[in-house]
């Protein structure tokens, strides 16, 4: 979700993700674009 009213001069991306395994301890950098395939296996 796009939110305008960030206090940045184009805005912030927020984005929501679940179902991540409980050991999972971190993720890669660049998980947020799909593109790239980062996110782990069981998260949507």
């Amino acid at each position: 979700m796009q939110d305008p009213d960030a206090p940045t001069g184009s805005g912030w991306w927020h984005w929501v993700v679940f179902d991540i395994n409980a050991n999972t301890l971190n993720v890669k950098f660049g998980v947020g674009n799909t593109a790239k395939s980062l996110m782990p296996k069981s998260a949507i």
